[in-house]
């Protein structure tokens, strides 16, 4: 008998392993919340001090393994989903901000954000993984002028950062603010990204082998494997 996929459960062990991340590497202490949003269809969100009613990206965490003051703040919402097969976890939507205050809901205070978005079409204004820097400079005003003559800031310009398989992960964040000494890390800071990037890196494996396994197959056979053709469902 078919196990039936339990969202709300996946989506705690998922939260889980992002407390442990962060806890891990520039934060103490942090705890984040998974809630159920919806039943029908199954909708869960990940994120910081959101509540059943407040979901919105308003707070953020703060980067800090001591009692000193934070320099940088961390924005992180996550939305999620079984797949279509009702059989795993699936990232409907993704944001991970990074600013300098603690209130997300002010512009001002936002440096850059990742964003994805599953199912964004060819013909949509931006792809489904994109970084957007909040900066500006000369060049760059002169540079985003579009072909229609409408000028377009850096920090509205969706610069693609790969596809859904190989999107940047909260792992990439906190190590650019720890390679860039922009924040003191824990002490186990390298095992713990090490540990979460091959965590991710081989569920989007496995994702991609369930997409495409003819590829698997060939790949397989070109190593000598004996690849058993799938039993018929009945």
């Amino acid at each position: 008998m078919a196990r039936t996929f339990d969202l709300e459960k996946e989506s705690r062990r998922f939260k889980d392993e992002l407390d442990g991340l962060l806890n891990r590497t520039v934060c103490t202490g942090i705890c984040l919340k998974s809630i159920v949003v919806s039943t029908s269809p199954q909708r869960t969100v990940i994120g910081y001090k959101i509540t059943k009613d407040k979901q919105a990206l308003t707070t953020g965490i703060p980067v800090t393994i001591d009692d000193s003051e934070p320099r940088f703040y961390i924005g992180l919402s996550i939305r999620l989903a079984p797949d279509e097969q009702q059989t795993f976890l699936m990232v409907d939507s993704s944001t991970m901000i990074l600013a300098t205050s603690a209130d997300l809901t002010n512009d001002a205070n936002i440096l850059l954000h990742y964003d994805y978005e599953r199912g964004k079409h060819d013909w949509d204004d931006y792809p489904e993984a994109h970084l957007q820097v909040c900066a500006s400079s000369e060049a760059w005003r002169e540079a985003a002028q579009r072909l229609n003559g409408k000028d377009r800031l850096l920090e509205r310009l969706h610069l693609p950062v790969g596809d859904r398989r190989f999107r940047p992960t909260l792992e990439d964040l906190v190590e650019f603010l720890i390679r860039e000494k922009l924040a003191k890390p824990q002490r186990q800071w390298r095992s713990a990204i090490a540990a979460g990037r091959a965590g991710f890196q081989e569920k989007q494996l496995k994702a991609a082998v369930r997409r495409r396994p003819e590829l698997a197959i060939e790949v397989l056979e070109r190593l000598d494997y004996n690849v058993k053709a799938p039993r018929k469902k009945k």
